[in-house]
């Protein structure tokens, strides 16, 4: 009964792994009081993955709610 919740959850957990692991491809870059720059990498990934992936945990939550 509860497979596919289970299925679910597995792969919520695979996109946000993926997700959080993610190479940044836009890092911040600031320039520095007496020059030089600081570079902030701060995982600038994708939002529709991890936005997919919470739309199928809420409807999975409300599925055991709804049992």
């Amino acid at each position: 009964m509860y497979g596919p919740v289970f299925d679910a959850l597995d792969y919520i957990d695979t996109i946000v792994r993926n997700e959080i692991n993610s190479a940044p491809d836009n890092p911040l870059i600031f320039g520095k009081d007496g020059g030089g720059f600081e570079i902030i990498f701060g995982g600038n990934f994708h939002g529709q993955y991890l936005a997919q992936a919470m739309d199928l945990l809420a409807i999975s939550i409300t599925f055991l709610g709804w049992r």
